[in-house]
């Protein structure tokens, strides 16, 4: 006994259509998983700053918890484009509990390492300049 199938072509692109929204969400899942730095121990942030070439005071000058806002605007939506430069992205982060953790640099002492932890994974980072109050993205010293 032999079976067979027979699509339409408007079947054959609703199969299309499902298996690319299929793959598309499973990328997704598999993207932001890796896409995140461990954050969990105070030595694996040291080593997130090493890498970035920061050269970081060991000891959380500030640590706290914060709940992130349900909805960005204002100073939260300005600070949200400046990690968009470092490629993180706290839109996916709203509403949950954060660790705030704040490091001086040793090397210019008037600046400070910010991140944000969720769930031990380092969510948002900043350099901040504490006589300007400038606020860059976290990237590679040069």
């Amino acid at each position: 006994m032999k079976l067979y199938f027979i699509f339409t072509k408007k079947g054959l692109a609703v199969i299309f259509i499902l298996v690319v929204m299929f793959l598309i969400i499973i990328g997704q899942f598999s993207t932001v998983n890796l896409n995140y730095i461990d954050g969990s121990t105070n030595q694996k942030r040291m080593e997130y700053f090493s890498s970035l070439g920061l050269d970081v005071n060991e000891t959380a000058v500030l640590e706290k918890q914060t709940i992130i806002p349900q909805k960005l605007s204002g100073v939260f939506l300005d600070y949200s484009n400046i990690l968009k430069q470092s490629g993180f992205n706290i839109s996916d982060h709203l509403g949950k509990s954060a660790t705030y953790y704040c490091y001086s640099l040793k090397t210019e002492p008037q600046k400070s390492i910010n991140i944000l932890v969720v769930e031990d994974k380092i969510i948002a980072g900043d350099i901040t300049d504490n006589l300007s109050g400038e606020i860059t993205s976290l990237t590679r010293i040069k």
